[in-house]
């Protein structure tokens, strides 16, 4: 998959770099062509949850040049992420040209499992913002800063300047509010953990589908609920968890209807805490018996927004956070 730095995010087929141009192939063959430099990530390898949050968490490290991830482990053994840091030079199915430490590495992809590239992102390089992103039938999200209807596709023009057509019929959702409301479950998180309050080794698939994070479902699958409301939009979260997602723009309020899912026999109670960037924004304890809350927190000024459900005060049975409609808001 490959992510541009405007947030669109490709599955692809292949990916190459020659002399500083990208190269990226579509799943349907349509070969697309950018300044290397445009792209944020490419992952090679699929990833289950638990390698995802390994990825997640050096995509959010921020790199302080570009990165090359190597997977290790794997066959009954741990996997792990290792990375590089430098400059990626020219990408093929075969190899990677990598300057390091004042030498040019060609790192063979046959011999090494190469997880995927984070490019370095300067904090100044800001696309032109999006006025729609477009959902495709493929699952691909292009976001776009100008639309037009040729004969029978829509064509489009990302933030980072790639031209691309779309025929109408695999057309899944545009979505014009894209730059005024964004809902979380949305965006890619660029961090994501949750620890059950007794845990004793690796957690059993019974465990992950229990307490991992849930988005526009509730935890262990069925809808999104609260009492007899039910959201189409939302996160399900359990104590304890944590989840961080880097803004598309500058947005300034995170709003959302929060409470414990009554549905349990036990509800629980948890400690909700709401932060911009590094900043408590809000800090509360919800519980069944407190009910629904309409939650309105001022993000302003802030690029990264992090929620942690935490644990209440009966360990972690039945804390079962909903938050129904999450979204942040220009």
């Amino acid at each position: 998959q490959v992510e541009l730095a405007c947030g669109t995010r490709i599955a692809a087929s292949n990916f190459q770099v020659k002399d500083g141009r990208a190269t990226v192939v579509t799943l349907g063959g349509k070969q697309l062509q950018l300044d290397a430099r445009r792209v944020s990530s490419v992952r090679f390898l699929p990833q289950d949850e638990r390698v995802r949050e390994l990825w997640n968490s050096i995509v959010a490290s921020r790199p302080k040049g570009d990165a090359v991830v190597v997977r290790k482990g794997g066959d009954g053994k741990p996997i792990v992420l290792d990375f590089l840091e430098g400059a990626v030079r020219d990408v093929s199915s075969a190899s990677i040209q990598f300057d390091f430490e004042g030498d040019t590495l060609q790192i063979n992809r046959s011999r090494v499992r190469v997880e995927g590239i984070v490019y370095y992102e300067p904090a100044q390089r800001a696309p032109p913002q999006a006025v729609c992103q477009v959902e495709d039938a493929g699952g691909d999200l292009w976001r776009a800063t100008r639309l037009s209807i040729d004969g029978d596709a829509l064509s489009l023009e990302t933030p980072t300047g790639l031209s691309h057509s779309v025929p109408l019929a695999r057309v899944r959702t545009m979505d014009f509010s894209l730059g005024k409301i964004v809902y979380l479950s949305d965006l890619a998180a660029i961090k994501e953990s949750w620890q059950p309050f007794v845990a004793v080794g690796a957690p059993s698939p019974e465990t992950r589908r229990l307490f991992q994070i849930r988005r526009d479902e509730g935890l262990g699958g069925g809808p999104l609920a609260l009492g007899e409301t039910q959201f189409r939009k939302g996160l399900a979260m359990h104590s304890r968890s944590e989840i961080t997602f880097r803004l598309p723009g500058s947005f300034s309020r995170f709003v959302a209807t929060c409470g414990i899912d009554t549905r349990l026999k036990r509800p629980g109670n948890v400690r909700l805490e709401v932060r911009g960037d590094d900043k408590v924004l809000l800090d509360r304890e919800i519980s069944a018996e407190s009910g629904a809350a309409a939650l309105d927190v001022d993000i302003s000024g802030s690029g990264r927004l992090t929620i942690l459900v935490d644990y209440g005060q009966g360990l972690d049975i039945g804390d079962q956070l909903i938050m129904g409609g999450a979204r942040v808001i220009r």
